[in-house]
């Protein structure tokens, strides 16, 4: 949904971003940025609308919201200002100046969401760590630090943010839809209280928000053992990291959301299904699927995906998992590319043009190979194909780090990131909720990936939501029996007799002998 922005003429001046940075070669003003972050919020929202009752946080879209809003408060500095404008460069961070101005909304929070508000917006760029080095309030009694911080708002800005915040976060919520997830605008602190709030104690609100952010990381998240709390976390700080990143990469409208399996069944003119395949779209839940080579496995798994639903919703993200970066790129193509016959009609369409990602290590090579064979036919210079196949392959890169598309091809190891902590592994996580995980050839990995790989699935299931849709033409006993613990109740799908018949490529004649 395209929403027109709503933007207060006397927040122009106030910038976000610079003109190498805003869109167009155009600087962007902090009202204009704040907004696309929010618009790529309820993007979010959308695809898992119930998930704070899964999380067990019912306000999280409210908390997340006002994150959202307050995230950039700190860029007004007249230090970041300069600096955008060509400046020196600027020594603080302005997500730490930001936490000045939870107070202004601090009455609407209980004290478990306010560690979550204090902890999305501290934390949307920096690790705690790094944040900790560069403000050590235990080194600095006094506040010095931060009083020089805030001391470079002057008045009328701290007006103008009051303003903005007060006559436009009631009207944002409306134009965005959002009064149906139970976001509402908080009682705000009276003006003139506001703006001398954060002159007297500005730097003593962001002490105390450092101080809640850091217990509750070092007391509470690295001990803990309950998983529900991580989850929240991860879920917090991933949906404001993922929407800003989005917002910052003016990724414009996002793909259009999934078909169903019957519209699946009629792009493949699928009409009469092996009795395998109607079974995996019947299924609802884990599952594995024993079938020969050739018999339809992945048309099997999608009507599986295509078809699961958690509390009424269509499953938001497939996540299909292959082995082999060749299988990979011919996935891509056989889901992205209409086949012809000879004549040139159309004999089978592509289910999922432009809705596709391709994760792997040389994905940028493979795309680039497909764009270039896609313009093949164009009436443009050869070097002009090259510059915008290249251009585009890069962009669909982006959008996939970005976790902007619907279906993902990807190898397992993408997903192992997350386990080990690697950078991005909240926004990572976050798209993993609710998700329908395709696993195909998995007896394709040795032993001690395979370990990591089902412990992954297992953590998924149990914290995510996720459901696992394992398929392969023969799986061992052993490997049955760990699928077992990793996928818990599941259904069990295997071919007919005469499939296997039908699809037998080998004959195997056994005679006497030593």
């Amino acid at each position: 949904m395209k929403v027109t922005l709503h933007e207060p003429e006397y927040m122009r001046h106030i910038w976000a971003k610079s003109a190498d940075k805003g869109a167009g070669g155009n600087p962007e003003t902090l009202a204009q940025h704040t907004w696309d972050v929010l618009s790529q919020l309820v993007e979010l929202i959308r695809l898992r609308p119930t998930l704070p009752a899964q999380l067990h946080m019912p306000r999280l879209w409210q908390v997340l919201f006002w994150a959202a809003f307050l995230h950039d408060f700190g860029k007004a500095a007249a230090g970041f200002q300069s600096r955008l404008r060509g400046g020196e460069r600027w020594p603080h961070r302005h997500e730490i100046l930001s936490l000045a101005f939870v107070d202004w909304i601090a009455p609407a929070f209980q004290p478990d969401e306010m560690k979550f508000l204090i902890a999305a917006i501290a934390s949307h760029h920096r690790d705690l760590g790094e944040i900790q080095k560069l403000y050590n309030t235990v080194g600095d009694p006094e506040n010095s630090a931060l009083t020089a911080l805030v001391d470079e708002i002057n008045d009328d800005v701290l007006h103008k943010l009051w303003q903005w915040l007060n006559e436009f976060g009631k009207q944002w919520i409306e134009a965005l839809g959002l009064t149906i997830n139970g976001i509402t605008i908080p009682a705000i602190m009276p003006e003139s209280q506001a703006v001398q709030h954060i002159k007297a104690k500005g730097p003593t609100v962001i002490r105390k928000g450092l101080k809640i952010w850091r217990k509750w990381v070092d007391d509470e998240l690295k001990w803990t053992k309950d998983l529900s709390l991580l989850t929240q976390a991860i879920a917090l700080r991933g949906h404001l990291i993922a929407s800003d990143h989005s917002a910052s990469a003016h990724i414009g409208d996002r793909p259009p959301p999934l078909i169903s399996a019957l519209q699946f069944q009629a792009k493949l003119k699928l009409n009469t299904p092996y009795p395998h395949q109607e079974k995996a779209l019947q299924t609802k839940g884990c599952a594995v699927l024993m079938s020969p080579t050739g018999s339809g496995k992945t048309e099997s798994a999608m009507l599986w995906a295509l078809s699961q639903q958690t509390d009424g919703i269509a499953v938001p993200r497939i996540f299909y998992n292959l082995p082999f970066q060749a299988s990979m790129n011919a996935m891509l193509h056989r889901f992205t590319s209409d086949e012809n016959d000879e004549l040139g009609n159309i004999t089978r369409e592509a289910p999922f043009k432009g809705q596709v990602s391709l994760e792997h290590s040389k994905s940028v090579l493979a795309l680039y190979r497909k764009f270039t064979e896609e313009l093949e036919t164009k009436d443009i210079a050869q070097d002009a194909k090259a510059t915008k196949a290249a251009k585009a392959a890069k962009w669909h890169r982006n959008l996939a780090q970005l976790h902007c598309f619907p279906i993902r091809i990807l190898t397992p190891y993408q997903l192992l990131k997350a386990p080990y902590r690697l950078t991005g592994y909240e926004t990572l996580l976050t798209d993993c909720f609710n998700g329908a995980f395709i696993w195909d050839e998995i007896h394709a990995f040795e032993p001690a990936r395979l370990a990591m790989i089902l412990a992954t699935m297992k953590y998924l299931r149990i914290n995510y939501g996720a459901q696992h849709f394992v398929m392969s033409a023969t799986l061992p006993k052993l490997l049955r029996d760990c699928l077992a613990d990793a996928l818990g109740d599941h259904e069990k799908i295997c071919a007919s007799d005469k499939v296997y018949e039908k699809f037998r490529r080998h004959l195997l004649n056994m005679r006497d002998g030593e």
